[in-house]
């Protein structure tokens, strides 16, 4: 059993001593050696910064998004509950939308056009067609 164990031991060494030995000496030979220029560093740094950024505002938009749903949602259902037409539904979406300027000409303004009209039916019965779903986002 244990000349099975030190035998497998020895397999598995070789193994990773054959596919890994180029990293390992690498590693040993450039052990505390920068390869980088400092203006190199500098410019990893501000793209890791323009990124980070950049995640940032694409975080803030989903949440705007997640807002901007939930809105509509209650609004769509808050109307019906009215019995309003479909012409005081459409004012009442474009006030929605005006709130949320940061949404038109984002990513999510197709997605969201999609979700109108799929709420307005689904909630209200109302279908909405392609010019009345454009019109809302000018």
């Amino acid at each position: 059993m244990l000349f099975s164990i030190t035998l497998l031991a020895l397999y598995y060494a070789i193994v990773i001593f054959k596919f890994y030995r180029k990293e390992l000496f690498q590693a040993r030979f450039n052990k505390g050696k920068i390869n980088t220029t400092s203006s190199e560093v500098r410019t990893l740094l501000n793209e890791k910064a323009s990124k980070t950024t950049a995640e940032a505002v694409k975080d803030n938009l989903t949440s705007t998004v997640h807002e901007f749903v939930y809105e509509l949602k209650t609004l769509l259902q808050q109307l019906i509950a009215q019995k309003e037409e479909k012409a005081a539904i459409m004012k009442a979406a474009v006030k929605l939308i005006n709130k949320y300027q940061t949404l038109k000409g984002s990513q999510f303004q197709p997605g969201l056009v999609n979700l109108i009209a799929a709420e307005t039916e689904t909630i209200c019965g109302i279908r909405l067609n392609t010019d009345e779903l454009i019109s809302l986002w000018q």
